[in-house]
């Protein structure tokens, strides 16, 4: 019952940070340790990586057209914050 209140409560911190674009790195840890969220950076993105996985979180370069990669850094790319190409 604990985790699963944890659970919602992460839910709905991590819900509201996608919502308003905040930067925050947030490293946060489910007592079982299933779920994992830390903030990175490299020359293109800002990007969170949830549970092993990557969301983009900001776009650094001045392409017209991005093709998205598949792959940061040996992770799997599985989604994109809608404000990650507001400011270009």
């Amino acid at each position: 019952m604990k985790q699963k209140l944890l659970r919602k409560v992460l839910s709905a911190a991590l819900s509201v940070l996608m919502l308003t674009g905040t930067g925050l790195a947030l490293p946060a840890v489910i007592e079982s340790g299933t779920i994992t969220v830390s903030a990175a950076k490299n020359e293109n993105y800002e990007y969170d990586i949830i549970d092993g996985t990557i969301t983009i979180k900001k776009y650094f370069g001045n392409d017209t057209i991005v093709k998205i990669p598949a792959e940061i850094n040996g992770k799997t790319v599985t989604a994109i914050y809608d404000s990650a190409f507001s400011k270009c």
